[in-house]
């Protein structure tokens, strides 16, 4: 499908390292090919942050956003999407061996939809809300291990107060060699479609809306190597088993099919990479990922379509890349 796009921006940065400002704005319009008729988007944002470095190690920063969005789905539907975030944090640190982040964030949006016969959005407008708070801790245990806590605690208009920790620790038995391991939560929040998507948009439904419909939940486990054997040349190991819970699923109920939790699954894998700087002006990067998905339906569940669209990735990507500076101007890259 043929796609135009058109865009105008701008960015200004002022200061040095002790205090910067930032100031960074966009417009766009543009029309992409879809049947039955075309889809025209058009938009604008203006981002402002500012950071700074305090004389006793520690450091702040904050940064504002607002977004403005149309959509035009000729047949379909029409969406004004206003958006502002503001978001901040706090670095320093503590007794020499403890290097402490935290912060707040905090993002509003009033999304307007006008609906079709096709398919609808109930009801068409919603305020939507998102807050968080996280804090991190850095730990040098020894010279060579560092060990890091964290969590954020994040809410939405859909599920509440969600829990996402972080644990990571690193050790270094010998110059240019690392292991590490690590643990994350991670969830995906309901989003309109999840809760407030109808087709057709007039009864009966053959999709409808789930005000039930929970948040998705990965648990994420890694356990990594990196090394530095000689002095042009880096490698790195990772495996990785991720558990999943409560995907989206494709469920019949007496009103029509609806979006449910009823998926569940695991993906394990092995993931490396390494580079060579074969002369000071060419140098050589290869990865590979092997990757095993299982996806199941949660007992008591019928799920008409959702597992086989979560499968749908590759089970061996890699990929090759030369880097060659010819000169200082120009370079040559075959991936």
């Amino acid at each position: 499908d043929a796609s135009t796009h058109t865009q105008n921006g701008f960015r200004a940065d002022w200061g040095g390292a002790a205090q910067a400002f930032t100031v960074q704005g966009d417009a766009y319009t543009g029309s992409l090919d879809q049947a039955p008729a075309a889809r025209d988007i058009s938009g604008a944002n203006l981002l402002t942050s500012w950071s700074r470095a305090f004389d006793d190690g520690s450091s702040a920063r904050v940064q504002a956003y607002y977004d403005h969005t149309d959509r035009n789905h000729a047949g379909a539907f029409k969406e004004g999407l206003d958006t502002l975030d503001i978001e901040g944090q706090y670095a320093l640190r503590l007794a020499t061996v403890h290097q402490v982040v935290m912060g707040a964030g905090y993002r509003y949006a009033f999304d307007h939809v006008t609906n079709s016969v096709a398919q609808a959005f109930l009801p068409p407008d919603r305020n939507l809300q998102w807050a968080n708070l996280f804090v991190q801790d850095q730990v040098a245990v020894r010279d060579d291990v560092d060990f890091i806590a964290g969590v954020k605690l994040e809410s939405n208009v859909y599920t509440g107060i969600e829990f996402l920790p972080n644990v990571r620790v690193a050790w270094r038995p010998s110059a240019g060699n690392m292991l590490w391991a690590s643990y994350a939560r991670a969830v995906r929040s309901p989003s309109r479609v999840d809760r407030d998507f109808y087709a057709p948009g007039v009864p009966p439904y053959l999709l409808a809306g789930n005000d039930t419909f929970d948040s998705e939940v990965a648990n994420d486990y890694e356990l990594g190597y990196r090394a530095q054997p000689a002095a042009n040349v880096s490698l790195s190991i990772t495996g990785f088993v991720t558990d999943f819970s409560r995907l989206r699923s494709l469920e019949p109920r007496p009103g029509g099919i609806v979006f449910a939790n009823g998926i569940e699954g695991t993906n394990t894998g092995v993931e490396a990479w390494g580079t060579w700087r074969v002369l000071p002006n060419w140098q050589l990067a290869g990865g590979v990922t092997a990757l095993r998905e299982r996806w199941r339906v949660v007992p008591g569940s019928v799920d008409v379509g959702g597992v086989a669209a979560l499968g749908n990735d590759p089970a061996v990507p890699w990929n090759l890349r030369s880097s060659w500076d010819v000169t200082r101007q120009i370079g040559f890259d075959v991936t």
